[in-house]
């Protein structure tokens, strides 16, 4: 695991680096995929996309994004910590809960529910972001399912983005404090991810 902290570039009137969408992160692929993979080359990679999220939205990061990058293979590990942190109640609650409510077989395990879940998650996941300690994560390796995909580069910049667009979003509208408060209603819940989901994709589009 490599952490940094990357600060948000400010460009001079006139002086633009980036254009609108994925055609100007193209060049976020030149060299090398995450952050700090390589030091500052790598470093200079996310906050270019920083700058890109800043210019299409039309806000400016209120400090720097905390940004830790982590090994597809350290990738399971971490995401059930982050998962059983998120939880209101124990594994086997929520199992019982998933049960009763006829989504999950009867017959499955607690653990073999889980670990499918991550599994998916593990085969999915090129970056995230955490709002509880507002941090950036970034995988190093992309999936194995990905890596032979045409241009893999630009969907790689454009998660970054969009989790980016998360980041900018918690710092002006600490999305996570109103995520929890809308914990005990779902529906206002739903919309309000429908929302912030919504304009992280218009933003990474």
């Amino acid at each position: 695991v490599r952490t940094c902290t990357i600060t948000p570039v400010r460009h001079r009137p006139g002086k633009v680096t980036w254009s609108p969408g994925l055609t100007g992160l193209r060049r976020a692929r030149a060299a090398l995929v995450g952050t700090c993979r390589a030091g500052a080359a790598s470093a200079a990679t996310i906050a270019e996309e920083i700058a890109a999220v800043e210019k299409i939205r039309g806000l400016k990061f209120t400090g720097p994004v905390n940004t830790v990058e982590l090994d597809r293979k350290d990738l399971p590990a971490h995401l059930r910590r982050q998962f059983e942190k998120s939880l209101p109640y124990s594994i086997g609650e929520w199992g019982d809960v998933m049960r009763a409510l006829r989504l999950i077989d009867q017959k499955d395990t607690d653990e073999a529910i889980v670990s499918s879940l991550l599994d998916l998650y593990h085969s999915q996941v090129l970056a995230y972001y955490d709002s509880p300690s507002k941090t950036f994560y970034t995988i190093r390796q992309l999936p194995e399912a990905l890596q032979s995909m045409p241009m893999n580069g630009m969907l790689d910049a454009g998660i970054n983005v969009h989790e980016l667009t998360h980041a900018l979003q918690d710092q002006h509208f600490q999305i996570g404090d109103r995520d929890l408060a809308l914990g005990d209603d779902t529906d206002a819940n739903l919309a309000y991810h429908a929302v912030i989901e919504g304009e992280a994709s218009l933003v990474m589009l």
